[in-house]
């Protein structure tokens, strides 16, 4: 804006030097026609000017909302093929296994709700999860939805519990087959607090609606995105 008033300024100053050089006289039809020839040509000049002005903020404005757009779209391809593998004994010796994918189909987990999950203390340094944190975390990364869809935004972790593995159910980004109980541990500060099989499968669906709800707003036609 002050580049503008600064330019329209220097052509009034050049109109009033070009006015006194010619010693206009209003009354004199060639010399007033030159004037309206002459703020013609600067009305021109200025219009240039700003559209110029415009088209370069606008410019770069649409460089830094598709850069935006492609961080987040990234961040759904990535959730997209994330696999976690989730245990549950059923005894001291048996465990079943189930593979998670982010999906709106979560309804054939059978699990106790307020059964507390352990995580695998490598979790945070997974490649994956490395992945995602650097995603959600870049700069450009939309502020307004960043905590909604951080799938592992949990904040303090917790690694004592008792030694009873039934009473758990299990999530890592590996394939386990040792299950030394010093490698896992649960949000928050008690088993009390921490978070529970059905509030880790609400939050993959509240992630799944936040993504489509930005999807839809940033776009003209109706998305869908394609986690059934």
């Amino acid at each position: 804006m002050k580049k503008i008033i600064i330019f329209i300024t220097i052509l009034i100053i050049i109109l009033i030097a070009f006015a006194y050089f010619i010693n206009i006289n209003l009354f004199d039809e060639h010399k007033f026609s030159l004037i309206l020839d002459l703020l013609d040509v600067i009305q021109v000049i200025i219009t240039i000017y700003i559209a110029f002005l415009l088209y370069d903020r606008l410019g770069t404005s649409r460089k830094l909302f598709d850069k935006q757009n492609e961080i987040v779209i990234e961040y759904i391809e990535m959730l997209k093929i994330l696999r976690l593998n989730m245990y549950q004994w059923t005894d001291e010796h048996a465990c079943t296994s189930r593979i998670i994918r982010i999906s709106r189909n979560t309804h054939w987990i059978n699990l106790e709700k307020d059964i507390p999950v352990l995580f695998n203390t490598s979790f945070h340094s997974q490649l994956q999860n490395e992945k995602l944190n650097d995603l959600i975390n870049h700069p450009l990364f939309p502020v307004e939805i960043k905590n909604d869809v951080d799938l592992f935004n949990y904040g303090i972790m917790t690694s004592t519990f008792s030694e009873n593995k039934k009473g758990y159910v299990f999530i890592s980004f590996n394939d386990e087959r040792d299950f030394n109980m010093n490698e896992w541990m649960y949000s928050g500060n008690t088993l009390d607090d921490c978070v529970k099989v059905n509030q880790f499968m609400n939050k993959i669906q509240r992630i799944l609606d936040v993504l489509e709800n930005w999807a839809n707003k940033e776009s003209s036609i109706k998305i869908k995105l394609n986690f059934d």
